[in-house]
């Protein structure tokens, strides 16, 4: 499946399931159920976003 901005929504059905796939600003490609609850996913998006805090700070340490 060619997509002309790969950063567009697709979305993906198996069976009665049902995820939508889209690529991120930094180019982290996402495949996400549209069954799960936004509240989970605020969740998940917030624990995501402070690991990558602390990645982003351990990497910017000096050696």
């Amino acid at each position: 499946m060619a997509h002309d901005n790969p950063s567009t929504p697709t979305v993906i059905r198996h069976g009665e399931k049902e995820a939508v796939r889209f690529v991120t600003p930094s180019g982290v490609t996402a495949i996400v159920a549209t069954s799960v609850d936004p509240e989970l996913m605020r969740l998940m998006r917030k624990k995501l976003e402070r690991k990558l805090r602390a990645r982003h700070r351990v990497s910017q340490a000096p050696r």
